[in-house]
This record gives C-alpha cells, sequence and structure tokens, in this order.
C-alpha cells in the first residue's frame, strides 16, 4: 500500500507529475490548469458534503409505517446473496456529475475529461431544479424547490425519462416529535432543512425527506412509508446488492432494508463515538458497510475522523462497528448524499484511500462568485493527509447546486483511468 500524499507535496507538483507517479508508462498529459483572474481570491470548502435546501410539500394518500420491531425476517447475509439486481464490486471509476448554467455536466475520471454529446444527452439547465444522482444506479433524481413542475428520474447517458408522484410529506410536519427526557442528546449534524435523500433499485426507489423515509415503484403513483428516524433525525440512503442502507445522522443508528419486501432485515447500532459528530458517511459493498465520522470542532479539510466497518456477509449476528484503518483491496467515494467502494486498481482507484469531492470558491473582482470542483483523496491511515487531482472541470456558479458521483448503468465506461 503507498503512503499518502502530503497537501504540500499535490500542490507543488504538476497534475501530470502526480498521476504518473508509481504507474511508469502513462501517456495521457494531464489538462490545463482552470484559468484564475489574479485578482480572484480563493479559499477551499467541500461543498458536495452539505445537505441540500430546503423543499415544500405537497400533501399525498400515505399508508402506516412499517414496524421494524415486528419484522422477523432472513438474516441480513442471505439476502445479499440473493439475485436483487444488485452489482459486484466493480474497479471502474465514477464520474464527477454536476449542474450548470450550460446545462447537466460530467467529468469523467477514466478519460480526465469533460464528456461530450456523444457521451451525455442535452439536460438543459433550469433555476431552481435540484439535480441528486444514484451512483450505481446510473440516474438523477429531479425534484422542484417550489414545485412549479413535476419530479422525475432522468438517466443523462441516455436521455430516458420516468415520472413520480410529488414528494411526499414527513411525519415530522405532520405531527410533534417524541423527546422523552431520558433520550440522550442529538448530535449537531450538518443538515439541511427538509434533509432529502434518495436512492434507486430496480424496483423503485427509496426517498427520505425529514425524519421518513418513503418507497415508490418504478411506475407507481403512491409513496410507501417504510422508516421513520429517531428525534426527528434525517437520514442518507444507499442501495447496494439487494438493500437500502439508512443512516440516521443524529444517532448514528443504521438500518438495513431489504429492497425487495421493504422489510427491516438489521439494525447496526452507532459505534462507541466519543462526543459530538458534525458529519457522517455511510459506504455499503456486498460484503461490509463502512462508517467515516467526522468529530464537531475537529480542523478544517479533515473529511472524516474516524472509520468504522460492519461484516454483512455471513454473519448471522447484529452487525456491530468497529474501527478500521484497512480495508484491503478497495477505494472509497464519498460525497453529500452518498458514499460506496470500488475494487482498487493500479491504473485506477488506490486501495484503502477515500475520495471526495472538493469545491474551490472563487471571488472574482467584480464580485461574481464561482466554484471550481475537485477531487481530495486520503489514506484512510492518515485522514489529515489529503492531496488532490486538480481537474480541469471549469467555473460554475454556486446557485446550480451541490456535485455528485454518478457511473453508467450499463458500465459501458470500464476504463479505470489513472486518478491515483
Amino acid at each position: 500500500m503507498e503512503a499518502p500524499v502530503d497537501d504540500d507535496d499535490v500542490t507543488a507538483a504538476p497534475v501530470a507529475e502526480v498521476m504518473s507517479t508509481d504507474h511508469g508508462g502513462h501517456e495521457e498529459s494531464s489538462p490545463p490548469k482552470t484559468p484564475h483572474d489574479d485578482g480572484c481570491r480563493s479559499h477551499m470548502s467541500d461543498l458536495s458534503l452539505e445537505r441540500q435546501p430546503r423543499q415544500s410539500s405537497v400533501s399525498v394518500r400515505m399508508e402506516a409505517p412499517v414496524d421494524d420491531d415486528d419484522v422477523t425476517a432472513a438474516p441480513v447475509a442471505e439476502v445479499m446473496s440473493m439475485d436483487h439486481g444488485g452489482h459486484e464490486e466493480s474497479p471502474t471509476v465514477p464520474c464527477l456529475a454536476f449542474a450548470s448554467e450550460h446545462g447537466y455536466s460530467i467529468f469523467s475520471l477514466a478519460y480526465m475529461r469533460m464528456l461530450d454529446g456523444a457521451d451525455v444527452r442535452p439536460m438543459p439547465p433550469v433555476p431552481g431544479r435540484r439535480l441528486m444522482t444514484s451512483p450505481y444506479g446510473g440516474t438523477v433524481l429531479a425534484t422542484d424547490v417550489c414545485y412549479r413542475h413535476p419530479c422525475y428520474l432522468v438517466n443523462p447517458f441516455t436521455g430516458s425519462r420516468a415520472s413520480l408522484p410529488d414528494l411526499p410529506i414527513p411525519f415530522s410536519e405532520k405531527e410533534p416529535i417524541e423527546c422523552r427526557s431520558d433520550e440522550p442528546r442529538p448530535r449537531c449534524a450538518r443538515v439541511t432543512d427538509d434533509g432529502l435523500a434518495w436512492d434507486w433499485s430496480p424496483r423503485g426507489i427509496l426517498v427520505a425527506r425529514g425524519d421518513t423515509a418513503f418507497f415508490c415503484e418504478h411506475g407507481g403513483e403512491r409513496w410507501t412509508p417504510v422508516h421513520q428516524s429517531q428525534l426527528g433525525s434525517p437520514m442518507t440512503i444507499n442501495y447496494r446488492g439487494g438493500l437500502f442502507f439508512v443512516l440516521e445522522l443524529h444517532t448514528l443508528k443504521t438500518t438495513v432494508i431489504d429492497a425487495g419486501t421493504l422489510q427491516a432485515r438489521a439494525k447496526i447500532p452507532a459505534p462507541p463515538v466519543l462526543g459530538d459528530v458534525d458529519d457522517a458517511y455511510l459506504a455499503p459493498s456486498q460484503d461490509d458497510v463502512i462508517l467515516l465520522v467526522h468529530h464537531a470542532g475537529d480542523s478544517n479539510g479533515v473529511i472524516f475522523t474516524n472509520a468504522y466497518r460492519a461484516r454483512l456477509r455471513g454473519n448471522r449476528r447484529t452487525p456491530r462497528w468497529k474501527p478500521v484503518l484497512d480495508i484491503g483491496d478497495r477505494a472509497v467515494f464519498i460525497d453529500g448524499a452518498h458514499g460506496f467502494t470500488v475494487t482498487a486498481d493500479p491504473e485506477g482507484a488506490k486501495a484503502n484511500r477515500v475520495y471526495v469531492i472538493l469545491a474551490n470558491r472563487l471571488t472574482h473582482p467584480c464580485g461574481r462568485l464561482a466554484v471550481v470542483f475537485d477531487v481530495g483523496f486520503s489514506d484512510l491511515r492518515r485522514p489529515e493527509r489529503m492531496g488532490r487531482l486538480k481537474l480541469n472541470t471549469g467555473e460554475v456558479e454556486p446557485m446550480w447546486g451541490q456535485p455528485h458521483w454518478i457511473m453508467p448503468r450499463d458500465r459501458s465506461d470500464r476504463r479505470q483511468g489513472y486518478i491515483n
């Protein structure tokens, strides 16, 4: 396993040198740096890790949520071995997707360039839209902040589109949230007002708003409540191998839901974290789940301070989080909505590394604000030492929202690329 690259080393070396290190023979040259005005002032901030803004609500008829405690289901290891259309671990590196004034743009880490019209179908810019990807689903959820337009799913690689019912109202906006005096104080998770999260499965999609997660089958016309979080906690949702993984950000409890039956298959208690936590990222794989936690008050620029792993396959007992410093021949990718792992490759993602989307804020002399997206990486053993790929994605106005990871669903782009 290679040692992580210091920030100072990455800044000093051109991206071509960084990307050719330990590969000897990489023939592609690095893209030129994004031009900046001499009067620009910049500082690094991680926009992709911010949660999404508030969205108004539309009432829909719903069934009662599934009571997780009443479920007597098969162990999670059995569910993961069933055929639910889940993906195997792949060495394919993801693409960086983001909206801009020029439309929906996708930057391929495999080819280190923006994809053009031959690779991506045009998606014109629409102010007020929120676009959130499903990484392995290869699909974008388009929601309307003001509900002037309907919600839908779109595949940016093929242009196919499927309509969705209006997003449902969470239970926290219908009734008071119970909070007994003997319950622990919620951790200070950094979230937005409505806590929108979602992911795609072959059967349908799971969407979380506020404290409630709802399921809708593909082509369906109604939302079914599936899970309600404790203490009104917002959630993140990740799909992998026939299972939805729902992480409650206030309590750090994870519920594993069978995507076929919508029953809870396992509940993973919170790890033994000391002190407040201001962010957490879940990255499920075929055999286990990785949890990255960031302690409140730790220095800026560190994506996580602690890493945990819970084993799923072959585990007949309740999964438990255990600290981990080595995840073997895999790499973790996270953004503000999802996390996942890929198989490491000498010409792709490096083993035991965590990759995250970064954004460099720019202020031009005229006062115009812009961001330039990049990818940061650090070794699981040394999260305080972060390197950067120095991508050439161009400038984007902040109004267009957050960037996300995405991979073509058919995985036609199997080139790994040199991403260090």
